[in-house]
């Protein structure tokens, strides 16, 4: 099921702009309908939900969310191990690049 912005932006306590600028900035890749509203599935949430966790919790600025990532993405590519013990939430995240 796929989730309009102001639900996404409900569910997370965000404005919708926040979800533009994830969008702008390549961490997440809405769907369009044909009139081109954005609707949001479950893996987009999912990184919404990684994007808030990485940036409230362990303060970290998109630029730096933007190169995790990017190695979680080459991780993937190449069946890279990840240090899961150090990094548990982006272990448990992996499928997100798969």
């Amino acid at each position: 099921m796929a989730h309009k912005s102001s639900e996404v932006s409900d569910m997370f306590d965000i404005e919708p702009r926040t979800l533009f600028v994830y969008e702008s900035e390549h961490l997440i890749a809405p769907e369009r309908t044909p009139t081109q509203r954005r609707r949001y599935s479950r893996r987009d949430i999912e990184r919404v939900r990684l994007i808030r966790e990485l940036t409230t919790v362990s303060g970290i600025n998109l630029a730096g969310v933007k190169v995790i990532f990017s190695l979680m993405e080459a991780a993937s590519k190449q069946r890279l191990p990840l240090p899961e013990a150090d990094f548990p939430e982006l272990a448990a995240a992996r499928h997100l690049w798969e």
